[in-house]
């Protein structure tokens, strides 16, 4: 679950909450008010109000505060009223426009020197750059603007802009992180009886629970931040909560009790005009529909949020919506739509990952190229200390020539002394060089093989979705569709025996599809890390053959996403040997963390074999197993020998992603 709206921190001289004001009497003041600051003034309190009402009001007030703005050229109310215009125009989905005038607001503040308008700026430019998913650059801006919001003493913006660094560690899926500005954004909110603030702050909360593996405590603050926006009147954080609150019943597989939030929230986001809330509101009621088998209800709502992702470019909201409205036509037996829906959903699944595999490469190039550079400047630094000492020795041989000429001894010991220091030189300056080049072609290598893993890992992710999602849902669809079929047509006894094992057969085939798609990428893996996805894996191999006994320790914390997944794949290969090979029923599986030293064991009492014969003729398995060690830097220890079981050791340091470690 992803968050869905950032709220503006709108810091600027007053605080953004719902207007108290009678917005008759402001419109009846805007009348006859002349074309001055005043002016400017009320537009912007007649906008507010509207921002919780009606986004389009609010937008059309505000483009005239702004307009009105450069026809008096005063910067500071331009400045302004780009604060408060471009919350809205986030929320509408107008985000390059958004994005161009918080950057023109922030030049404005810088050349002011006005402090409150760079702030106000600063976290407006990181609210764009949100909506635009860089992430990079959101939390650029956020951090920048964070120490100076500390020292202005106004809580609500403090919240405000604490709430929203959250968020970007969310997306950027580094929750432990995330989860401390939450916190301390509601406790502020709470402190100073800031509504607004403590409402979007339980939602962010939520979402970080949720993402932890924490459901309960999820869902609690869901409903609290449906309970304050309620209360308080606040419609767009009301939409967001009751959406979460759907997404949250249906991933504990009661769409039943999720889907009336969902209904409730689309006319609710309707009227206030937050996009991309309403379009996933569409979705989540139809992916309700679906889950209850009332497909015909199911159609218009997939149907409109695909509209509206499409419109408004909310690309991964549509990707899902796409596969989900494919399953609802497919049950409907409308085949061909169902086929383009599934098509569409395709080419742009395809089209994010190779997004993501451009941008990965390209960081990777920009890594190879500053490295290179580094080395340059390394090579030149040596040269120009190679050159000081070739200068000194020129020195050292012209002062000695001068004291000592005509003593032929002291000469000869000079040119000996000479001889050696340039001989030294030419071979630091030989191994200098070897050592970058060796150094280049490490990282280079290492490169090649991080590359190499992510990518297999990324393509069984992607298979695994494909068979669970793709070829799981239409058989999915075809048993629905013939069981309708059982059920509305006479089938003499004779076929309906066949029907029936047909039936079985199918559902045998679908369980083994997704058995295939869950070993290929576990999803205990992806949401609870590797402790609970080893768990899951032994208790698969166990039976009444086998019994396998699995101990963890001090696995509280999550490693790194791709040392997981190479220790989870190196524990399935071992498994797997000892299934095919070790004739064992009893299976001791370790796994160890100290510090940053991770440790594992797996043994068992089976055959055994000679360890040598093993080096004569390695398997892919166990070249597999090696070139995983070998990656994390560790070491393995096999010790077996025929009739006396088998054990393996390994140990590697645990070296630190681009992410942090990640909690339960």
């Amino acid at each position: 679950m992803k968050p869905v709206i950032l709220i503006g921190i709108g810091l600027l001289l007053s605080v953004r909450v719902p207007a108290q004001t009678n917005v008759d009497s402001l419109k009846g003041i805007l009348q006859t008010a002349p074309a001055d600051t005043n002016r400017i003034l009320t537009l912007l309190q007649i906008g507010n109000y509207y921002e919780y009402v009606n986004l389009d009001s609010s937008e059309r007030y505000y483009r005239q505060a702004l307009q009105l703005s450069k026809e008096l050229k005063t910067p500071f109310y331009e400045g302004k009223t780009i604060s408060w215009c471009t919350d809205v125009l986030n929320q509408k989905g107008a985000l390059e426009e958004a994005l161009a005038l918080n950057l023109r607001g922030l030049e404005i503040g810088k050349q002011l020197g006005h402090r409150r308008l760079t702030v106000a700026s600063l976290a407006n430019v990181a609210n764009s750059y949100q909506f635009l998913a860089d992430y990079d650059k959101t939390l650029e801006y956020q951090l920048a603007a964070l120490p100076m919001v500390e020292k202005m003493d106004n809580p609500v913006y403090l919240s405000s802009l604490l709430n929203n660094i959250s968020m970007t560690y969310q997306m950027l899926k580094q929750y432990p992180k995330a989860l401390p500005y939450a916190e301390r954004a509601v406790n502020i909110a709470e402190e100073n009886q800031d509504a607004y603030g403590s409402a979007a702050a339980a939602s962010s909360l939520g979402i970080i629970y949720n993402n932890q593996g924490d459901h309960l405590k999820a869902l609690s603050y869901f409903q609290r931040a449906l309970q304050v926006s309620e209360e308080n009147g606040f419609m767009d954080t009301q939409a967001l909560a009751l959406l979460n609150i759907c997404e949250q019943y249906r991933h504990n597989d009661e769409s039943a009790k999720g889907l009336p939030y969902a209904l409730k929230g689309i006319p609710i986001a309707e009227e206030v005009g937050v996009q991309e809330t309403l379009a996933r509101l569409y979705h989540s009621a139809g992916a309700c529909y679906f889950d209850l088998y009332r497909y015909r209800e199911a159609e218009p709502l997939l149907e409109k949020a695909i509209e509206l992702s499409g419109r408004f470019k909310f690309r991964e909201n549509l990707k899902e919506t796409y596969l989900a409205a494919s399953d609802v036509e497919l049950a409907l037996g409308h085949d061909a739509t169902a086929a383009g829906y599934r098509k569409a959903y395709t080419a742009l699944r395809d089209s994010l990952i190779n997004e993501s595999i451009l941008q990965h490469t390209t960081e990777m190039e920009t890594r190879y190229k500053t490295a290179q550079k580094e080395a340059e400047i390394g090579r030149l630094e040596a040269q120009s200390e190679v050159q000081q000492l070739r200068l000194q020795q020129r020195q050292g041989i012209i002062v000695g020539l001068g004291i000592t000429l005509g003593l032929l001894g002291g000469f000869g010991f000079m040119y000996v002394q000479n001889t050696r220091n340039k001989q030294r030189i030419t071979h630091q300056q030989i191994e200098l060089g070897e050592q970058k080049i060796l150094q280049l072609e490490q990282e280079k290598q290492l490169s090649a093989v991080d590359a190499m893993l992510r990518g297999q890992e990324e393509e069984r992710g992607r298979l695994a979705r494909d068979l669970h999602d793709g070829l799981g849902g239409m058989l999915s669809g075809v048993r629905q569709t013939l069981n309708v079929v059982k059920g509305n047509q006479y089938i003499p006894e004779a076929s309906a025996n066949s029907f029936n094992r047909a039936l079985e057969m199918l559902d045998s085939s679908i369980s083994e599809l997704r058995r295939v798609a869950r070993n290929m990428m576990p999803e205990a893996l992806l949401k609870f890390g590797l402790k609970d996805a080893v768990e899951d894996l032994c208790h698969n191999f166990s039976g009444p053959s086998l019994k396998v006994q699995y101990q963890a320790f001090g696995l509280e914390n999550r490693l790194p996403e791709s040392t997981e997944v190479i220790v989870f794949r190196i524990v399935q290969e071992l498994l797997n040997n000892v299934v095919k090979h070790a004739g064992a029923d009893q299976v001791l599986l370790q796994l160890l963390r100290d510090g940053n030293r991770f440790h594992l064991t797996i043994e068992d009492n089976g055959r055994g074999f000679d360890p040598k014969k093993l080096e004569e003729a390695a398997g892919i398995g166990w070249i597999n197993i090696r070139s995983r060690v070998n990656y994390l830097g560790g070491e393995m220890d096999l010790r077996s020998a025929p009739g006396k079981g088998t054990s393996v050791e390994i140990e590697f340091m645990i070296k630190q992603d681009n992410k942090d470690e990640r909690a339960h």
